[in-house]
């Protein structure tokens, strides 16, 4: 078989559909009309505000020589197939490229840190093996897993998989297409409670990965250091801060010092605080399990970077951001938070709001303040409605900084610009729907036309 593109034959087995067909193979299959190269297949999905079916043509145009459709459609130019559910039917190709491949595979799940710790995971791969397949941002859903398995190809000699859940039953169902053959769960907290509706569910649906992984023979990995799993261990393999745990760990002035029942080595800090060393301490008990040793942890330090948008220290004309604008809840908000205040830099608080958080949400902003007014920011910009019930707990607590609630980003954008000075440190942080990241982009605009 040619693992190198997609056999039509394959497609119609998977789909069982018994059709003649004008090509013999597909490069790439392509959900993006935008994307499409000569020789792919398009696969039409539906969104809460599109429909991909109204882009066939388009990815016909662009040299697709075959199309996945739910409404009838007919074409002397390219392969059709149809099928009752174009999604139902994208999962289905993936779950079956995804057994075509025997080879280490690390899925991550969890409520923070997926991300962060992916890449982390990766750059330790990479000091041992060439070729690491991996999620591409955040693809972990749905949509996003499926696309990741389909990238897999001959070459590729280990994987990473992230899996992201937002509703009830999706978990088991990932876990079940994915098949890891390990899996890692980093920190729980409260994530999509729009449609997981507590943090009861959260720790159930979660948990399910891992029950589902174990059933599947997969080696499980958890956080020794997180109350919430910690009651629900068993037999599975753990990291964390507790000597007791399976790979333990400790800081040491800017290092990570680990130690197994084998073993004991040190690796550079990849990010500052303690969230981001628990997250480094679950990517090296993954990897350890893969066969990685002391000195390829050394390596793979060095080839980390992290994702754009998650803990990303940059500078403008003498001035930091933390750039942590990707996404937020009020577990990785509070962390985020912590480890800033062990810098002495005045500081400057972007915050949008932390979105899907169900009845409590505006619980959840107010529980903010005080952690604020601890770490004792100089000022405090917020933007979205639900900061704006932040803002009014703030000054109702007596918050001593400077703080102002925004509805425009970029008036947001343009007053800090007034009031920032050499030396100071900016948090953006918020979730993705917020757009905090709209504001880094105009002050980097800003700066970089004043250097220019």
């Amino acid at each position: 078989m040619n693992f190198e593109g997609y056999p039509c034959s394959w497609i119609k087995e998977v789909l069982q559909i018994n059709q003649e067909n004008l090509f013999s193979f597909f490069n790439q299959i392509q959900t993006d009309s935008r994307k499409i190269k000569p020789g792919d297949l398009f696969v039409p999905l539906k969104g809460d505000s599109f429909d991909g079916h109204d882009f066939i043509q388009q990815a016909i145009k662009a040299g697709a020589t075959g199309v996945l459709t739910e409404l009838p459609f007919s074409s002397s130019e390219v392969d059709v197939f149809e099928v009752k559910d174009t999604l139902k039917a994208y999962e289905a190709l993936g779950v079956s490229w995804r057994k075509k491949f025997n080879l280490p595979m690390i899925s991550i799940i969890g409520s923070v840190g997926k991300t962060t710790t992916k890449e982390m995971i990766a750059s330790f791969l990479q000091a041992k093996f060439q070729f690491v397949h991996k999620t591409i941002g955040s693809q972990n859903g749905m949509i996003g897993i499926p696309m990741t398995l389909l990238e897999i190809r001959k070459h590729h000699q280990c994987s990473i998989v992230e899996i992201g859940i937002d509703s009830i039953g999706t978990m088991k169902k990932h876990i079940q297409n994915v098949s890891p053959t390990h899996l890692l769960m980093t920190t729980l907290g409260p994530e999509h409670l729009e449609f997981l509706k507590d943090i009861e569910t959260v720790v159930s649906e979660e948990w399910s990965g891992i029950q589902e992984a174990t059933k599947q023979g997969a080696t499980t990995i958890v956080n020794l250091s997180d109350p919430l799993q910690a009651p629900l261990i068993q037999n599975e393999q753990t990291y964390g801060f507790e000597k007791q745990a399976t790979v333990y760990s400790q800081i040491e002035e800017g290092h990570l010092l680990i130690e197994t029942k084998k073993q004991k080595f040190k690796v550079p800090l990849l990010l500052e605080g303690l969230h981001h060393a628990l997250n480094q301490t679950g990517a090296i008990a993954a990897t350890l399990e893969v066969g990685l040793q002391p000195e390829d942890f050394q390596k793979g330090a060095s080839l980390f970077s992290p994702a754009e948008g998650r803990a990303q220290m940059k500078e403008l004309n003498g001035i930091q951001f933390y750039c942590d604008y990707y996404n937020a809840n009020p577990t990785s908000m509070l962390a985020a938070i912590k480890t800033l205040q062990s810098h002495k830099n005045r500081q400057w608080y972007v915050l949008g709001d932390m979105l899907e958080l169900g009845p409590k949400e505006v619980v959840f902003h107010e529980n903010l303040a005080q952690p604020i007014i601890d770490a004792n920011p100089y000022g405090v910009y917020l933007h979205g409605p639900l900061m704006k019930s932040l803002c009014d707990k703030l000054k109702k607590k007596g918050f001593s900084g400077e703080i102002e609630f925004f509805e425009n980003r970029e008036k947001l954008a343009k007053q800090l610009i007034l009031k920032i000075k050499n030396g100071d440190l900016i948090f953006l942080k918020g979730s993705r729907g917020r757009k905090i990241r709209e504001v880094w982009y105009f002050l980097e605009s800003h700066f970089k036309t004043l250097s220019s």
